[in-house]
């Protein structure tokens, strides 16, 4: 692959998913630590909530502040994040992602491995 062949959507799709749930592990810990504040939300306004915040996502290019409470708060609740609202998002996403150069994955997997790594570090902190 040269430095600006672009992706697969496989790989793309992929990327997703990893993205999303390095995300998850890294927010949870934050988000129980800030007192959880989505967690007296019903379902239907969570994922009302999520609808709104993936849109954002798309189209600003970068993660709301509050995509990673709400990853947090699915998670916590032992579900997925409704992906089924916001298929041409995701897709659009997908289409991002899958025309980024590999000098632009590059700097995203440095940007994992450094979440990785503050991940590990974190978790090999003792519990007070």
């Amino acid at each position: 692959m040269s430095d600006d062949e672009p992706i697969s959507e496989d790989e793309a799709g992929v990327i997703v998913d990893m993205i999303l749930r390095l995300k998850a592990m890294k927010e949870t810990a934050a988000y129980l630590n800030a007192g959880r504040r989505f967690s007296s939300l019903k379902l239907e306004d969570l994922n009302m909530k999520w609808v709104k915040i993936f849109k954002q996502l798309v189209e600003q290019r970068h993660s709301p502040s509050e995509m990673g409470d709400l990853i947090a708060e699915y998670e916590l609740r032992k579900i997925k994040p409704p992906m089924h609202l916001v298929q041409q998002e995701q897709e659009a996403f997908k289409a991002l992602i899958a025309n980024l150069s590999e000098n632009d994955m590059e700097r995203i997997q440095e940007g994992l491995s450094e979440d990785l790594d503050d991940i590990s570090w974190d978790l090999a902190k003792p519990s007070n």
